[in-house]
């Protein structure tokens, strides 16, 4: 019975954490899979969770073929960067909805700012960066969606002006301009100032042709309106909003971007239940700082992560810590597998093309573009024991789509920013940023790191309401 003892001092050590327990039955789970950010790519999501062996597809909906004490995790970051995130978000709800017991989601930042743009007015000071996500040039919704989406009206020129538009985003990649052009549509205003011009005002083929820029321009638009309509009219909306951000399953707490040691005190269950319950507008403040730094902390990659992970352990009495987030090829095991990062880089279009609004459907190979690949790739991750008297093993198995498996590497001494080919990562704000800059107060205010962005060529200014870049991940919003 050791393993029954052990959880039982883990337990009394937890204390009011046991109420982060997102699943029933918590300790008598033996199988635990993980699956990192699908950033919008609904055919490997399909063929991820097909590979845990848990869920068959079948004509008449989804099968649970997992053993007794099995359980699937998503890590969040459903949406954004690729073209399906709806389809997604609908796969991930059918299996939460199917097998309440068995599968777990959790919020990831997209995802947070995804339900914000659904449901707040554009010009809400409520909102990330005080603005629409959906105004960057990068980083966010691909174009493509809307375009394929049942959630908008379809017109027959459509194509016409997707493909404007994608060509004006081009032009932005290729001129190393992402830092300084917005997409601002009435839904989705951005504020004036700071350096910013309009896609529709400096791309060639919408500066040329002033018909042509109002007509897109209006166009997308309508698709924003209608989108985020057919979110809530679909409850998909809600679904989100129902995501924790911060979750214990089996001996791991779960959280999207990391959780800093300060947030690890017993007011984080019920912070974290009044997220779940309470829509935005009436949310405290402590509520939102929890939001913006659970689904957007990277400080357990960064120096001193380590220690922050044995201090966030010890308060939670959590084993280990399991993140998405933070962008690598394969799941890697950090601080001696104290941190499972499970982000993979699911998307294939993410892979390819980083945080560029690439075309996907009609893609034509050369310039910023690459060609996505057609296989899924990266990895998922995997936890045994063998009964529920038994110890979780200390070193996670990651997956690959094939079914090889080998153990996480420990990255403890590589920085786990994401695949070297990835493009369109700007920059991330260090630990604090976000919540600093969203809500005006608390830690210090964010500093930047150069990453892969061609557009990034140093440090961003530092005040607070400026919308200069997507915060802690817009740059490497993953």
């Amino acid at each position: 019975m050791h393993g029954r003892v052990v959880l039982a001092l883990v337990a009394c050590a937890a204390g009011s954490f046991e109420h982060l327990h997102i699943l029933p039955d918590n300790d008598a789970l033996t199988e635990l899979w993980f699956i990192g950010d699908l950033h919008g790519d609904v055919g490997c999501a399909r063929q991820w969770v097909a590979r845990s062996g848990l869920v068959a597809f079948d004509a008449a909906g989804p099968r649970w073929t997992g053993r007794a004490g099995s359980a699937l995790v998503f890590l969040g970051d459903y949406v954004d960067k690729g073209v399906h995130s709806s389809d997604v978000l609908a796969l991930v709800r059918s299996l939460v909805e199917a097998f309440p017991d068995r599968v777990a989601a959790i919020m990831g930042n997209h995802d947070l700012f995804l339900y914000l743009d659904a449901t707040l007015d554009g010009s809400d000071p409520r909102r990330p960066m005080r603005m629409s996500v959906q105004a960057y040039p990068y980083s966010f919704f691909h174009p493509e969606e809307y375009a394929a989406s049942p959630f908008t009206t379809k017109r027959d020129d459509d194509g016409e002006v997707l493909d404007a538009l994608l060509e004006s985003l081009l032009f932005v990649y290729e001129t190393r301009a992402t830092r300084k052009v917005l997409v601002p549509t009435p839904s989705a205003p951005a504020p004036a100032g700071r350096g910013r011009v309009s896609l529709f005002d400096v791309a060639p083929r919408f500066r040329d042709d002033g018909a042509l820029a109002a007509k897109v321009a209006g166009r997308l638009d309508e698709w924003r309106v209608d989108y985020a309509a057919g979110l809530r009219d679909s409850g998909l909306v809600d679904f989100l909003r129902a995501r924790p951000v911060v979750a214990i399953v089996g001996d791991a707490l779960v959280v999207h971007g990391g959780l800093p040691p300060e947030y690890a005190t017993d007011a984080l269950p019920a912070l974290v239940a009044e997220l779940r319950a309470t829509p935005w507008a009436n949310l405290s403040t402590a509520a939102m700082r929890l939001a913006a730094e659970a689904t957007q902390d990277r400080s357990f990659h960064r120096e001193g992560g380590c220690a922050a992970a044995a201090a966030v352990l010890a308060a939670t009495g959590a084993a280990r810590i399991v993140v998405g987030h933070t962008p690598g090829d394969d799941v890697r095991e950090l601080c001696g597998g104290a941190v499972l990062a499970a982000d993979s880089s699911l998307s294939r279009p993410f892979r390819a093309n980083g945080n560029y609004y690439c075309a996907v459907a009609n893609h034509k190979p050369g310039g910023s573009c690459d060609t996505p690949e057609a296989r899924c790739e990266g990895s998922v991750a995997t936890l045994t024991r063998a009964s529920a008297d038994d110890p979780w093993p200390r070193h996670a198995l990651r997956v690959a789509i094939d079914g090889g498996r080998t153990r996480a590497a420990d990255d403890d001494d590589a920085p786990a920013d994401g695949p070297g080919r990835a493009r369109g990562l700007a920059t991330a704000a260090a630990v604090g940023g976000l919540a600093s800059w969203w809500l005006g107060a608390g830690r210090e205010k964010p500093r930047h790191r150069a990453s892969d962005d061609p557009s990034d060529d140093g440090p961003v200014a530092e005040e607070p309401a400026a919308p200069d870049a997507p915060p802690e991940d817009g740059d490497a919003t993953t």
